[in-house]
């Protein structure tokens, strides 16, 4: 507003809020807006995961987990593997499988020639959407962004009780004190894709070229 400072401007704001309480945005009902209900959300999530061009496996357990990523791993004929420094489902049995022989596994990259020469990068996942088969990864402290990004193969494991109905479901997620807080959030449905070029779809551009997605149906 002209011939009105900035401090004017903050004074009357402070003002208002001393006089009455904040009055926050009206609720609103998303009930009619949902897709996907309380059912099989595992089946849901593969469907929708698979139509998106991910291919997802299925273990009983976490060893069948760990044998799962150590096939996912030689079909690719990887070298060196990154894998998620932090805490995620069969994360030491796919160690172990793992371990030994040429391959190179690294949780805490040196430098940029070693996250852009990997050959897979292997994370967990902090929540999964059935409607439309993505994945919700988060970046903090013990799970480093570039994990998931660099690599031209991404291996994700995700606990069946992980995967929420609907999209709507996830902020409810992030109420306060639950922990969750990270330096961004990002959904992932398929692989990297791209038709910026004469709308030629080209895959893994931008990010990796296979997504595989291991659900592990005993947590």
């Amino acid at each position: 507003m002209p011939g009105v400072s900035r401090e004017d401007i903050l004074g009357r704001v402070r003002a208002a809020f001393r006089r009455g309480k904040v009055v926050g945005p009206d609720r609103v009902d998303h009930s009619s807006a949902r897709i996907v209900a309380d059912g099989d959300l595992l089946g849901r999530f593969t469907q929708m995961a698979s139509d998106a061009g991910m291919q997802v496996h299925q273990a009983a357990d976490a060893r069948q987990a760990a044998r799962i990523v150590a096939d996912v791993v030689r079909q690719a004929g990887a070298r060196r593997v990154l894998i998620e420094p932090g805490t995620f489902v069969a994360r030491g049995p796919i160690v172990e499988a793992l371990a030994g022989g040429d391959l190179e596994l690294v949780d805490e990259p040196s430098d940029d020639e070693v996250l852009f020469s990997a050959d897979v990068g292997i994370t967990g996942v902090c929540g999964a959407i059935a409607e439309t088969g993505s994945l919700v990864l988060r970046a903090g402290p013990e799970t480093p962004r570039m994990t998931s990004l660099t690599p031209p193969v991404h291996v994700a494991l995700l606990a069946c009780g992980q995967i929420v109905p609907d999209l709507l479901d996830w902020p409810a997620l992030h109420a306060p004190g639950r922990g969750l807080a990270g330096a961004y959030e990002v959904l992932i449905t398929g692989p990297s894709k791209t038709a910026d070029i004469e709308l030629n779809l080209v895959t893994g551009v931008h990010g990796p070229g296979q997504v595989h997605v291991v659900v592990v149906r005993d947590r």
